[in-house]
């Protein structure tokens, strides 16, 4: 965690289990055994392997000193990754959320329109079932004297009774919504 006042990590919040020693991976205890109990080569061959093992001495302890030196950098580099990783998905996962939330609630909305749609046109059937003529007060209906209903008044009239020829294929309108143009609305 960061000190707000000093803007640094909190050394106690960094785990220190992790290792940085590369040249662990590499130990050199085993070749250092290997010479000779005098600790000078028998042969060529060692010489050359004394003088590389010194040299791959002082590489090594070069080395931990540069590890050492970008350790705490390194630490706060990775330990900044880690938040920005973590700020990042969490963002991302609200986002994710919000959006799967509002298509639920468009979804649930658009069900509940078809059923008050479904439950309008049900209810328009039952009526023009129900439905009496309101010249002759007849339900009567039979496939050539339909009773039909103005779109504007919703008055309802037999096709012989009100001197229709065909059921209109678009909207109809009664005479008198015609008159005072309840048509054009």
């Amino acid at each position: 965690s960061r000190d707000p006042n000093t803007d640094s990590i909190d050394p106690s919040s960094v785990d220190t289990s992790a290792t940085w020693n590369v040249l662990r991976s590499f130990p050199l205890s085993d070749a250092v055994n290997t010479r000779g109990s005098n600790g000078e080569g028998s042969n060529a061959n060692e010489i050359y392997y004394d003088d590389f093992l010194d040299e791959v001495t002082k590489k090594q302890e070069q080395l931990k000193k540069l590890e050492y030196s970008i350790e705490k950098s390194a630490r706060h580099l990775m330990s900044e990754a880690y938040k920005e990783r973590i700020k990042y998905e969490k963002g991302e996962k609200i986002t994710a959320k919000q959006h799967e939330t509002k298509i639920l609630q468009d979804y649930h909305a658009e069900l509940q329109r078809q059923r008050e749609a479904s439950m309008a046109w049900q209810a328009q059937l039952e009526q023009d079932m129900d439905a009496v003529c309101d010249v002759c007060y007849d339900g009567e209906v039979t496939p050539d004297n339909q009773i039909i209903f103005c779109d504007s008044c919703n008055v309802a009239v037999h096709q012989k009774c009100y001197g229709i020829d065909r059921v209109p294929s678009g909207n109809y309108f009664c005479h008198p919504c015609t008159y005072f143009e309840k048509d054009r609305e």
